[in-house]
């Protein structure tokens, strides 16, 4: 009788985020040391002597949203619910729908998901990837 190897799976439901820095880069303190680009707002600027790109946020933000849709499938996992929020629809993330932002091609698909998403609403895994990019864009 052949005996299957047991394996300890409890470390797949202690994650709580999903980076983008790789674990190299990490010092014996736990500090991340390389000077690299955090947020949307950094397009333009330069690291390690390379301009940051559109393209290459655009990316890096496809490889989250497919991450938490594909951690979704594998849990089973039809609905996300929008726990906290903190949207305040002002003046200044209005811009960010207008043609002078450099994501205003890409926002103009989320412009409803922005107006109606608020605490409490569950999100289906169809609709998911548009609250990952609002998130990930600080709207």
């Amino acid at each position: 009788m052949k005996l299957e190897k047991e394996y300890d799976y409890s470390w797949l439901w202690t994650a709580d985020e999903i980076v983008k820095y790789a674990p190299e880069n990490y010092d014996e303190k736990g500090i991340y040391r390389k000077n690299e680009w955090l947020m949307v707002s950094d397009i333009g600027k330069v690291y390690d002597g390379k301009r940051f790109t559109r393209e290459e946020y655009l990316e890096t933000e496809d490889k989250y949203a497919q991450a938490v849709i594909r951690g979704m499938e594998l849990a089973g996992c039809s609905f996300l619910t929008v726990e906290y929020l903190s949207i305040y629809r002002d003046k200044r993330d209005m811009k960010r729908f207008t043609p002078k932002d450099i994501l205003y091609e890409q926002n103009k698909d989320l412009y409803d998901m922005f107006l109606s998403i608020k605490e409490g609403m569950r999100i289906h895994i169809s609709q998911i990837e548009k609250a990952v990019r609002l998130n990930l864009r600080d709207l």
